[in-house]
């Protein structure tokens, strides 16, 4: 199975060590959805964020993350009033992403083969 490098910045926030082993974890999480099929590399930049609105809002944390999977890049960006609760769902929604990536891939090779093997069969002349 591929491991994914993962960098963490705070933006407008001292990260603290816990903050940052649990946005890791949450990431780290991902790697059971890739499989060991990708082989080329997994590079994660996440940025998580505080940013202020204004008086009666209050802060609203922002985390982001860049997933490179073997050169296709995949972004999320979510804001909630928690950091904790941003990275929660900035996980949940990249694993999303993930999947239906590669839901679309597997149908178009599914098509690709259907493709191949109706010309295989028109070139042998049986139905």
């Amino acid at each position: 199975m591929s491991e994914i490098n993962i960098s963490i910045k705070g933006r407008n926030m001292k990260l603290t060590e816990s903050v940052e082993d649990y946005a890791r974890k949450k990431v780290k999480s991902l790697e059971k959805l890739l499989g060991a099929d990708e082989e080329a590399g997994i590079f994660a930049q996440v940025e998580l964020g505080k940013e202020v609105r204004d008086q009666m809002s209050g802060d609203i944390f922002v985390a982001n993350i860049d997933l490179d999977i073997a050169g296709e890049v995949h972004h999320v960006e979510v804001e909630q009033s928690d950091l904790y609760a941003a990275i929660d769902e900035m996980k949940d929604e990249m694993a999303r992403v993930i999947r239906t990536s590669q839901e679309k891939k597997r149908d178009l090779f599914r098509r690709g083969s259907l493709k191949i093997k109706e010309m295989l069969r028109g070139l042998s002349g049986k139905n």
